[in-house]
């Protein structure tokens, strides 16, 4: 099935943070990657001490796995890279990787372990613009205009990929 996953780093080298989630998604036999949306620049949001900001990308590919399992292997990738299971106020530090599954075509929940479409892609504009970017005919919960962004884009091709 089609699906949107958000890469998004900025703690460790972030840009290389990226690149190693995105290799190891093409690597990854029940994944196909099809194409990556521009590079962008956000300032953390919801943070209580100051941090660098965030390097943030969106992938659109196929998968083979159902939305929980290919969950699952996208938290398994940020274990890998080194993120720890964030703890309530650990998820307002930096971050090394963070692999998040926004949208898969023909599938909807709202479980307490995943919510798709992602509730994030219509409120941070540091995944609204890429995903549009995209997937610009796709709407999302009604697809309401962002106000005031913080996001900037750096790159339209960084990677190569």
């Amino acid at each position: 099935m089609k699906c949107a996953i958000g890469l998004g780093s900025n703690w460790h080298y972030p840009l290389v943070q990226i690149i190693k989630a995105l290799t190891i998604l093409r690597q990854d036999h029940a994944f196909k990657l099809i194409t990556h949306s521009s590079l962008y620049q956000s300032f953390p949001s919801e943070c209580y001490l100051p941090q660098p900001e965030y390097l943030n990308i969106v992938v659109i590919g196929d998968s083979v796995l159902e939305a929980p399992c290919l969950l699952q292997s996208l938290q398994a990738i940020e274990r890998r890279l080194g993120r720890t299971p964030a703890r309530t106020i650990q998820s307002y530090y930096p971050r090394v990787i963070d692999c998040d599954l926004l949208w898969m075509e023909h599938y909807q929940s709202t479980s307490v372990e995943l919510t798709l479409p992602h509730p994030g892609i219509v409120k941070r504009d540091f995944v609204y613009y890429p995903f549009c970017e995209l997937l610009p005919n796709q709407l999302i919960d009604g697809d309401a205009p962002l106000k005031l962004s913080t996001t900037r884009i750096i790159s339209p091709n960084p990677i190569g990929f």
